[in-house]
């Protein structure tokens, strides 16, 4: 892993402007996105459930690295912004906490197309499922790779559907993983804008750990 790190660090280190790292006055966007600027948390569902409801996952890409394709054959990496619309709303985390929203209004800003995936229907009251994540996905708790939205997407369509999200929507994730702490992958992408720290909040958050507790709630 630690390798595979490397290169595609030398890969990300050589992007110029003309390649497909977004530049410096498009961060502020993606950070957005990604959860480090707050979207506003709603704090009332005022909507009496009527199910069952159909679920989708949304997801837009974030930036691209084709120089990825170097690492052991691998194809070429996106980063993912992503969320779950039930029925009628759209539910993603950030900084802010579970925010809900109408239907992809947290990718609009993305300017970019955004891919919709049915995942079928639900009998799960979508309240539901807000208050068995809400003590997971606290505000305050949102760290860029160790739990962001794609976390939340993942447990969501566990309890809705008994699914996983796609583990290539997390890819870049993984592999920034291993190189905070080999190499400092994320301190290169800080170079054109992205500052990551670690957020002490999220120390403690184990995905699988989540996962388990939701399959003891059914």
């Amino acid at each position: 892993a630690a390798a595979a790190a490397a290169i595609l660090a030398q890969a990300i280190s050589t992007q110029g402007p003309s390649g497909n790292l977004p530049e410096r006055g498009e961060w502020p966007r993606l950070r957005a996105a990604m959860g480090q600027c707050a979207m506003e948390p709603a704090n009332e569902l005022c909507c009496l459930f009527r199910g069952p409801l159909p679920v989708q996952l949304a997801a837009t890409v974030l930036f691209h690295l084709p120089s990825a394709s170097r690492i052991r054959g691998a194809a070429p990496m996106n980063a993912y912004h992503t969320s779950v619309v039930v029925g009628s709303s759209e539910y993603t985390f950030s900084a802010a906490g579970i925010s809900i929203l109408v239907p992809l209004q947290s990718h609009e800003m993305l300017k970019t197309d955004t891919e919709v995936t049915d995942f079928g229907f639900t009998s799960e009251d979508p309240r539901r499922m807000v208050s068995a994540l809400q003590s997971y996905f606290a505000p305050g708790t949102y760290d860029l790779l160790r739990k962001n939205c794609n976390s939340f997407s993942d447990c969501a369509l566990f309890l809705l559907v008994r699914q996983r999200l796609d583990p290539n929507y997390r890819r870049l994730e993984r592999l920034g993983k291993a190189g905070q702490k080999k190499i400092g992958l994320m301190n290169i992408l800080s170079t054109v804008g992205l500052d990551y720290k670690e957020n002490p909040a999220a120390d403690n958050f184990k995905l699988d750990n989540v996962i388990e507790h939701l399959q003891a709630l059914s």
